[in-house]
């Protein structure tokens, strides 16, 4: 199993669906879906995500 460090910003990108962007984030929520890769956010990108205004 690859392990990679999700960048917060690429998980706000999927939820945001934002045009630009859309494509590679829905690609990456995919594969960690389908347990292709396993992905870990660190406590800051965590507290971003917690504390963004949307």
């Amino acid at each position: 199993m690859i392990k990679v460090m999700v960048d917060a910003d690429l998980i706000l990108e999927a939820f945001l669906n934002r045009e630009s962007f859309v494509a590679d984030a829905e690609e990456a929520v995919e594969l960690l879906q389908s347990h292709g890769i396993e992905g870990y956010i660190s406590e800051i990108g965590f507290k971003s995500l917690r504390d963004k205004e949307i």
